[in-house]
């Protein structure tokens, strides 16, 4: 089985741990409680018979006081998911700033933007001027984990990318992995997959 690990950045309350728990339980929660430091749950991808990928997700808490144990999580990823809210344009600058952290980073993971909560904006969306140059090139994702919109797509499309570049590598399971568990400082790893280097 193919295996990658996937980290969530983020300002706080932006809609990082609604896109998550979409995907890993296929949930929304209303009174979803902030994350604590980092979150970390593990899915499988079954992308055809023949192949899985097993998705090892850090939901990371935006907070000014995490902001910089962030690059401690997503050094050594596959993939880094950087989110916004589509109704606080005051959240892009926030986005931007870890675009460019995750870019500087030794071996950047492959990139994509999420706008969240995509059910309470209008339609057409204007994206922000400082965002178009992405949205070129398909690295914005549209989201509503309320609504169940785009989140699942972009997994997928995330875990199809992944195996067709070749980035990850092949990882035996003995079963699926559905866990999720908080905690406050990044020194705590007894939960972390393998691959998870600290």
């Amino acid at each position: 089985m193919l295996s990658c690990k996937v980290v969530i950045l983020g300002q706080a309350n932006v809609g990082k741990t609604a896109v998550a728990l979409r995907f890993l339980q296929d949930k929304f929660l209303e009174d979803q409680p902030a994350t604590i430091g980092a979150a970390f749950m593990a899915r499988n991808i079954e992308l055809d018979q023949d192949t899985k990928v097993h998705v090892n997700l850090w939901d990371l808490a935006g907070s000014e006081r995490y902001k910089s144990i962030a690059p401690m999580y997503f050094r050594d990823s596959d993939v880094a998911i950087i989110c916004y809210d589509l109704t606080r344009p005051d959240t892009v600058p926030r986005a931007l700033e870890f675009v460019r952290v995750v870019k500087e980073t030794r071996n950047p993971p492959l990139l994509y933007i999420a706008g969240c909560k995509k059910d309470l904006v209008s339609e057409p969306y204007l994206m922000p001027e400082s965002l178009r140059d992405y949205a070129c090139d398909d690295h914005i994702h549209l989201l509503s984990a309320k609504k169940n919109i785009g989140v699942h797509a972009l997994f997928e499309q995330m875990a199809e990318k992944l195996v067709r570049d070749k980035r990850i590598e092949t990882y035996r399971m003995q079963k699926d992995v559905v866990r999720l568990t908080s905690f406050p400082e990044p020194e705590t790893t007894t939960l972390c997959h393998p691959r998870c280097h600290f």
